[in-house]
């Protein structure tokens, strides 16, 4: 009887050894699929030659950068970090497939390739990608030809979502100075992409028409604690002005918080087309600055949001000079209305 218990026990005892083992490798198994998942992000360098960055020599390490964002961006996977270690030329346009970081550090700014040939910086040509950019300038763009003169017909110079579906962008403590476009000097935004922007300063961004800085299509843009100044456009055609941003699609919707628009202008007399103009769409002002925008090339009087009588308009807890009467809503705010 004793045997036939121990028998039994030794059975059990061993079952659940076979059982903890068999626990314990899946255990690491999956400790090493989620490792492996974690330290596969790959983080790329980039600096400028100057600095020791070689698309030929280099491996895009730390102690060997590659010299170009677009080498880096040729070189990641979907996931990775790209590092841009202070000022670099980037000539050309990288045409983004994926998801990807890129990290400034030193002061670090993409800068237009002097006196080459040079298009839009940023150019999304796949779907469901999700771009972050953290502490990075973008420089004086402007579409040159191979001669070095500037090309006309270019939307948005720094980047453009090409109208690519599943977008996500994220620009945090960027700045964006000195940018040309036909229609919106730095940032085209459209194709139902999903924006924000953090502590950004977008300061002489230029375009003909449609929004000297952005111009907004069909999607949804949230701005917080940026700055904008000296922005403009140049046409002397009314509707198609928008010193700062252009706004347009019944189903956008802009979200702008304590943000500061300062000194931006138009190049048409028509006060309906200043700083900001939205056309349609929801757009919403709050805790904001608007102070010295002004139309007709900086001569007419001053123009900090025209909007047309489309989509819901939102300006509470805000300081403006100028406001259209096409804009809905207005409470707890000072300006002069139309």
């Amino acid at each position: 009887m004793h045997l036939q218990i121990c028998t039994t026990i030794k059975k059990q005892i061993t079952k659940i050894n076979l059982i903890m083992k068999k626990n314990t490798f899946l255990t690491i198994c999956l400790s090493l699929f989620l490792a492996g998942g974690l330290f596969s992000q790959t983080t790329w360098y980039v600096t400028a030659g100057s600095n020791g960055g070689s698309n030929e020599t280099g491996d895009g390490s730390d102690a060997f950068p590659f010299a170009t964002p677009v080498k880096a961006h040729a070189s990641a996977a979907a996931g990775d970090i790209i590092i841009i270690d202070g000022e670099v030329i980037q000539p050309g346009t990288i045409n983004v497939t994926k998801s990807l970081t890129f990290t400034g550090i030193n002061n670090a700014a993409i800068i237009d390739n002097t006196g080459a040939l040079q298009g839009r910086v940023f150019n999304i040509n796949a779907n469901d990608v999700s771009l972050t950019f953290n502490d990075l300038g973008f420089k004086n763009f402007e579409k040159k030809d191979a001669s070095g003169a500037t090309v006309t017909g270019e939307i948005g110079v720094v980047l453009n979502t090409n109208g690519k579906t599943g977008v996500t962008l994220a620009f945090n403590n960027c700045i964006f100075v000195g940018n040309k476009s036909t229609t919106a000097g730095a940032l085209f935004i459209n194709g139902g992409t999903v924006a924000t922007l953090t502590n950004c300063l977008f300061k002489e961004n230029q375009a003909e028409k449609q929004g000297g800085a952005l111009h907004i299509i069909e999607s949804n843009v949230t701005m917080t604690r940026c700055t904008f100044y000296k922005n403009k456009t140049t046409s002397t055609t009314g509707n198609l002005n928008a010193g700062v941003m252009f706004v347009n699609g019944s189903t956008s919707t802009v979200s702008i918080d304590y943000c500061t628009f300062y000194q931006n202008t138009t190049g048409a007399a028509n006060q309906d087309y200043g700083a900001i103009r939205t056309d349609n769409g929801n757009t919403t002002v709050t805790n904001s600055l608007f102070y010295d925008n002004k139309t007709n090339n900086d001569t007419s009087p001053a123009s900090d949001w025209g909007a047309g009588p489309s989509g819901t308009q939102v300006f509470t807890y805000s300081i403006g000079e100028w406001i259209s009467g096409n804009v809905d809503n207005r409470t707890n705010f000072i300006s002069f209305v139309k």
